[in-house]
């Protein structure tokens, strides 16, 4: 008899043994099923329970962690609150110091002030005095030549035919007057630098001197810059470009030597003294070393030249010649009979300097001194062409020819080997 009385309605038909016993297995199943439900009724019981007790515990921490944060909070707008007064007395110490040096500063301003308008009316008063001795010896020279032209002009005359030498030696006797500086200036719109050319020359402490400026017409102000300084020769009219400046400058020119001076370049000090003092009798020129500024390259380096023939022809190579003529003075009749050529155009200055060497060798005097300062900018006409491809070629170069057809026909095979094997490296570089 099975449990629970599960036979009760089982029907006749399966009331035999075989499906009596079938009947028992499948009442034992659903007895089976039936534990393991109340089984799995208990164990969530269980769970729940569990579930429950977990979930009051966390309450409880979060009951915890909502305290601590409350505490955090008050703590946190307490430190505010105390850094915000630290805050207030830190700027206000500031802001009480800041007043203070504000104070000094403008005490310091008005002081400067008056002190640059007294150093103003000084450097007026000096450059006036200045301007005053120049004039006056500028006269006094004048009123030397005059009276020696009188009292000595047949010897005068004569000697000014004779070599350096002969004529130094013909009016030592007399007692030579100090040479005198002719600087000759081509400018074009140099309102922003000219200024510190013509004061490069006024601080020379050198008496007998005069300056040329050349220009071609400037409309940026270089004018109202000249008209500043009484003591200049010059003129302003539409020109050929910079050698042709040059050239009336030089007419214009009364001194015994003569430099010429870019309006972007500058003298050193006491430039015309040393150079006076080198100068002898049978000094054709003098040469000393350039300091240059590239703007390509954005350094100095200092242009020490050589002044052989042999030397400057080989002018692709470094320091072969004077890069600047603010680094040289000849005297007036050298000049005369080598003039710039226009025709060279950016060129003139090479050419008259391998034209010098070779007409004057052994009357070039070399002296270590830095005698002026050259700015090498790209936007002058040669930089801009050095750098260009083509540059660097015999063609461009042709004016060497006739002083290397002086030469010795080995000389010129050795020369024009170099040449070629130096411009390539340069034209090389260029591209």
């Amino acid at each position: 008899m099975l449990a629970n009385g599960y036979t009760e309605n089982i029907p006749a038909i399966f009331t035999d043994e075989k499906h009596s016993l079938f009947l028992k297995s499948i009442a034992y199943q659903l007895e089976d099923i039936r534990n393991d439900q109340n089984r799995n009724k208990e164990g969530l019981k269980n769970e729940i329970t569990t579930l429950n007790e977990r979930q009051l515990q966390l309450k409880n921490k979060n009951a915890e962690l909502e305290e601590q944060k409350k505490e955090l909070e008050a703590r946190k707008a307490k430190e505010i609150e105390e850094l915000k007064a630290c805050n207030s007395r830190r700027i206000g110490e500031l802001e009480a110091k800041l007043a203070e040096e504000r104070d000094t500063y403008a005490k310091a301003v008005e002081s400067n002030t008056l002190l640059a308008k007294s150093v103003g009316v000084f450097q007026a008063e000096l450059r006036t005095e200045r301007i005053a001795y120049y004039s006056l010896a500028e006269a006094v020279h004048a009123w030397e030549a005059t009276l020696k032209q009188s009292l000595h002009g047949k010897l005068v005359k004569l000697a000014a035919r004779l070599p350096f030498r002969l004529m130094g030696r013909s009016m030592r006797g007399m007692g030579r007057p100090p040479l005198k500086f002719s600087i000759v200036t081509p400018s074009f719109n140099s309102g922003t630098s000219i200024e510190h050319a013509i004061k490069s020359v006024l601080d020379q402490k050198y008496a007998s001197f005069e300056h040329i400026i050349v220009d071609g017409g400037s409309k940026d102000g270089t004018l109202d810059i000249l008209k500043r300084y009484p003591h200049l020769k010059w003129v302003s009219e539409p020109d050929r470009g910079q050698v042709h400046a040059m050239t009336k400058g030089f007419h214009m020119a009364t001194g015994d030597v003569v430099g010429y001076l870019n309006a972007d370049d500058y003298y050193s000090d006491e430039a015309f003294i040393t150079v006076a003092k080198a100068f002898d009798p049978d000094t054709a020129a003098v040469f000393g070393k350039v300091k240059v500024y590239s703007e390509r390259k954005g350094k100095w380096w200092t242009n020490d030249p050589r002044t052989d023939f042999a030397s400057v022809l080989r002018h692709w190579e470094g320091n072969s010649f004077c890069v600047n003529p603010v680094g040289y003075f000849c005297r007036r009749e050298v000049c005369k009979a080598i003039p710039y050529r226009e025709k060279n155009g950016a060129k003139h200055d090479l050419a008259f300097l391998i034209e010098l060497s070779l007409r004057y060798q052994g009357k070039l005097k070399k002296i270590d001194k830095i005698l002026g300062v050259f700015i090498s900018g790209m936007n002058t006409q040669t930089g801009r062409e050095i750098h260009k491809a083509g540059y660097w070629t015999a063609e461009n170069f042709s004016f060497i020819d006739e002083f290397l057809a002086t030469q010795p026909e080995e000389f010129q095979m050795e020369f024009r080997k170099a040449q070629a094997e130096g411009y390539a490296k340069l034209e090389k570089y260029n591209k």
